[in-house]
């Protein structure tokens, strides 16, 4: 499972999301694109992780963001030939982990 626990967007009755990766298709150390499927109910999801990092001389500054976009099966080869294809249902689950340090 997945940092912090969330219901599944599948259809049918709810239940927790655990999701398993089936396929990578972006990976450059700061953003990561995959094809994802619940192992309860096969929903297939697209997972984008990306950070952001300002480490400036007034402050730094990072965000990890996570979401996960419900697919459709016949959405995956779009998907895989279009970084910033927007799966056509439009439901997501989203976690947004920032933090701002302050250096001395």
């Amino acid at each position: 499972m997945y940092p912090g626990s969330w219901t599944c967007l599948g259809e049918g009755a709810p239940h927790p999301a655990d999701v398993a990766e089936i396929e990578r298709t972006h990976d450059n150390g700061r953003t990561q694109i995959a094809i994802q499927r619940c192992l309860t109910c096969g929903q297939l999801y697209r997972w984008h992780r990306f950070e952001i990092n300002d480490w400036s001389s007034t402050g730094d500054y990072s965000d990890e963001t996570q979401v996960w976009q419900v697919l459709a099966a016949d959405e995956q080869e779009a998907m895989r030939g279009d970084l910033n294809y927007a799966p056509r249902a439009g439901r997501e689950h989203r976690t947004d982990r920032g933090w701002q340090r302050d250096w001395p």
